[in-house]
């Protein structure tokens, strides 16, 4: 008695969230009747839509990326993983600005390559540059301590799945990669013990896999949604590149 194996992509699922660092495996199991898919990175309120298997599959090659980009994004950031030791705002807005600084231009600098993996990573630092933005104009309003730590928890947590992905990428050299994880498990520590953060708080990035027959279903019953208004972005925005 014979048996037919059942496509995993196709059958048991319309639809996936698939782990950072496992995207490049669920890619190869891909076979000739797969149906064609769209991906999307969701870093927190970092969206990055219409991406396919080959752009995806482009991260894994030393073009394009920089290995020096995650220490001086993260390992030498000492504002997204130090304790507080700011008496006042105007003591951390200097590390604030001179990060978003960073950011934009690295944006700037990805902005000039033509490709999906380019835009990735631009999305992304913009991304940073943006929680740069917003944890600068808290502290411009707040004069206390406590709201301090208050604007490092946001700041720190809002940039949590961004800096995941580039500690996960797939072309980190090893030494760059342990240092970084370890500086991430005392930032999250950090975080738990002086600015009572609740481990859950800190969502993973992932990829959003989807099969273009259930997109286009989705996109023909959809409702027309509301304008968003400027008050609705402020509350929770979502950057979509």
């Amino acid at each position: 008695m014979g048996f037919k194996m059942i496509n995993i992509l196709t059958k048991f699922r319309e639809n996936m969230d698939i782990p950072i660092n496992q995207i490049w495996n669920f890619i190869a199991l891909r076979t000739a009747d797969t149906p064609k898919q769209r991906y999307s990175l969701h870093a927190a309120h970092v969206i990055m839509v219409g991406l396919d298997a080959h752009s995806i599959a482009e991260l894994t090659k030393k073009k394009g990326y920089d290995t020096e980009l995650l220490p001086s994004l993260f390992t030498y950031r000492e504002i997204l993983w130090q304790p507080n030791v700011f008496e006042k705002p105007q003591l951390c807005m200097p590390a604030i600005r001179i990060f978003k600084a960073f950011c934009e231009e690295k944006a700037a600098e990805y902005d000039q390559d033509k490709g999906k993996t380019y835009e990735i990573y631009s999305g992304l630092l913009k991304g940073l540059a943006e929680n740069c933005v917003r944890a600068l104009k808290d502290l411009e309003k707040k004069r206390q301590p406590v709201s301090i730590h208050k604007v490092l928890k946001e700041l720190r947590k809002r940039s949590f799945p961004i800096i995941k992905f580039f500690i996960d990428h797939p072309q980190n050299r090893n030494d760059y990669y342990h240092e970084a994880v370890n500086r991430l498990n005392y930032a999250i520590k950090i975080s738990i013990t002086e600015f009572n953060s609740r481990f859950t708080e800190f969502e993973e990035p992932f990829w959003r896999v989807e099969n273009e027959k259930q997109i286009l279903k989705s996109e023909t019953r959809a409702p027309q949604k509301k304008p968003v208004t400027e008050e609705d972005t402020l509350d929770e925005e979502k950057a979509i590149f």
